[in-house]
């Protein structure tokens, strides 16, 4: 399916571009609208695009603040505006979707992207204007560059916890998202000595009333570098297979030190964070 003709007028405003709805052929006559769309007044995310994928028509209207993983980008034949490909489900290349933008932003396969503006539903028919049409389409009024950690699965809950400070390092596990498909530590380490310290995800596991959940690493999340230097400060994410907390969950982990009064000739004893429900 391609970008309808009639679609291309867009309107710029200073929140959002609107489609200016005319007619094909016949006439020439615009269709007067029978009230507002199905999803005027909806707010639709990432979490929401499986049933929007499902039947985009019943959405048409609602506000969309989308992550996708680019695929494609077109133009459209007078090259005012652009279609961009994008899987919602960036992680199992699912929930294909097209966003119609002005927007210059450069962008590449594989990219990530966050684009907030109007669910148009599926327009289905119409002339080609150049620009395929790939499951529901998006007008943006707003592109900006996003990561793979803002394509994520939703959270389904979410725990936070307080810096430890211990030999003059400070950890903080400030962010540990549940998912349907993983659990997602953030972890933040200040290296305030004078010698460089060193982190090994390995050494991390979660524990879930008593149960020792390992670490399964996902190179596309930033990743806690092997060597902090004096001074310096670094986060990264360690992910986990999907859990649900239960009674008493802990997050807990370890680093050495160049400097071997550090713990135990330079190896910290573990570390822990304990939450109970």
């Amino acid at each position: 399916m391609r970008f309808a003709a009639h679609r291309l007028p867009l309107l710029a405003a200073a929140v959002a571009l609107a489609l200016l709805p005319t007619a094909c052929g016949g006439s020439g006559k615009a269709s007067a609208p029978a009230g507002p769309p199905p999803g005027a007044g909806k707010q639709l995310s990432n979490a929401d695009w499986p049933q929007v994928v499902d039947n985009p028509d019943a959405y048409r209207g609602a506000t969309v603040d989308l992550v996708g993983r680019v695929s494609t980008v077109q133009k459209s034949r007078d090259r005012q505006f652009r279609g961009i490909h994008v899987y919602a489900d960036a992680t199992n290349s699912q929930l294909e979707t097209t966003i119609i933008t002005r927007a210059s932003l450069p962008l590449l396969p594989d990219d990530y992207v966050r684009a907030r503006g109007i669910l148009e539903g599926t327009l289905q028919s119409g002339s080609t204007a150049g620009i395929d049409l790939r499951g529901p389409v998006v007008i943006a009024s707003q592109l900006r560059p996003a990561t793979f950690v803002d394509a994520a699965s939703p959270a389904r809950q979410r725990l936070r916890a307080k810096p430890y400070t211990v030999y003059n390092v400070t950890l903080t596990p400030y962010r540990i998202d549940f998912a349907a498909d993983e659990t997602r530590v953030f972890l933040r380490i200040k290296n305030a000595t004078d010698y460089t310290i060193h982190y090994n995800v390995a050494q991390s596991y979660l524990l879930n009333d008593g149960i020792r959940i390992r670490p399964h690493p996902h190179r596309s999340y930033p990743q806690m570098p092997a060597d902090l230097f004096p001074g310096s400060t670094a986060t990264g994410v360690t992910t986990f297979r999907a859990t649900t907390p239960g009674m008493v969950f802990k997050f807990v982990t370890r680093f050495s030190s160049d400097d071997i009064k550090v713990g135990n000739v330079g190896v910290t004893t573990p570390i822990i964070w304990t939450w109970t429900f």
